[in-house]
């Protein structure tokens, strides 16, 4: 994710605040070094700007959409077609499938730059003319396997065999869609049960992890 600060800048350069509001906020952050508040915090405070707002400036700042994960979050199908170690390491959730394409959205900006665009590793089968028979005629093809790198999008492209547009979505969405690589409560309780000697105190856990990620507010116990 960007630092504030450069998104304050973006938010004055795609005029969703005026450079005064702009420069009065990074004046009174810094100002306000030992108070917890944050430029965009400030703003918001203030009422000059909001999450969709912010989401959105970032998103024409960089020349792509901005999709708002919070009110039509993807679901864990979708997500979890991207393999995990790739999704959570470039911070990419498969968020919308049309006709046209493929909708991969992220808060990674650095994909968004063609020059910066983080590379996947690969295995790639190559194969090699083995040498045999009498005094070396005919022979076999052997295979081998070698690890290359390949841009991000050419690699989610040739995953899913359509073309992959990137879009901007919010950290905190991005968090969220991550998370849903994890299994389902009931699996989790099932491996513990299979595997723990005392089980009890690790489903409380378990429990009480997915009440603090899901914001709930009360956690019911029956037995």
């Amino acid at each position: 994710m960007l630092p504030e600060t450069d998104i304050v800048r973006i938010l004055a350069e795609q005029q969703y605040i005026t450079p005064e509001d702009r420069d009065t906020c990074l004046a009174q952050t810094e100002k306000s070094a030992g108070v917890d508040v944050s430029p965009l915090e400030y703003l918001k405070q203030k009422d000059l700007v909001t999450d969709a707002i912010v989401g959105q400036a970032i998103a024409e700042h960089y020349g792509v959409k901005f999709f708002n994960l919070g009110g039509n979050p993807p679901s864990r199908g979708d997500v979890t077609r991207i393999p995990e170690e790739v999704g959570r390491e470039h911070r990419v959730v498969l968020f919308e499938v049309t006709d046209e394409s493929i909708h991969v959205v992220t808060d990674n900006v650095h994909i968004f730059e063609e020059e910066q665009q983080p590379r996947v590793q690969v295995e790639k089968e190559t194969k090699e003319k083995q040498r045999g028979g009498f005094f070396g005629m005919g022979g076999s093809d052997s295979s081998e396997r070698e690890v290359i790198e390949v841009p991000l999008q050419e690699y989610l492209e040739k995953l899913f065999n359509a073309r992959v547009e990137f879009g901007f979505a919010l950290s905190e969405n991005i968090d969220d869609a991550l998370e849903l690589y994890k299994p389902e409560l009931s699996e989790r309780f099932q491996q513990i049960i299979a595997e723990a000697e005392s089980a009890a105190p690790e489903i409380v856990d378990q429990v009480i992890a997915a009440g603090i990620a899901g914001n709930i507010s009360d956690i019911h116990f029956e037995p």
